[in-house]
């Protein structure tokens, strides 16, 4: 069976540095399994929040990144 891509966030921090800020978030997804990634377009989301993966680019490697689902 296909992994939907669907997830809830279970536990997110933001990082800040001079160059900027990004999160890092771990995801409990629908299939069970937790992992750790990113929720790209914005700095932070509730915890329970719904979130969906997609691959992204990132200076030229794939990696799974997840984006809000509904309000964030």
């Amino acid at each position: 069976m296909p992994a939907s891509g669907g997830g809830t966030v279970y536990a997110i921090t933001v990082n800040r540095t001079r160059e900027g800020s990004y999160n890092l978030a771990l995801v409990d997804l629908d299939e069970g399994p937790r992992m750790m990634s990113r929720i790209e377009g914005v700095e932070s989301v509730k915890i329970g929040s719904r979130v969906q993966a997609r691959i992204a680019d990132l200076g030229g490697e794939p990696m799974i990144v997840f984006d809000p689902q509904g309000e964030a």
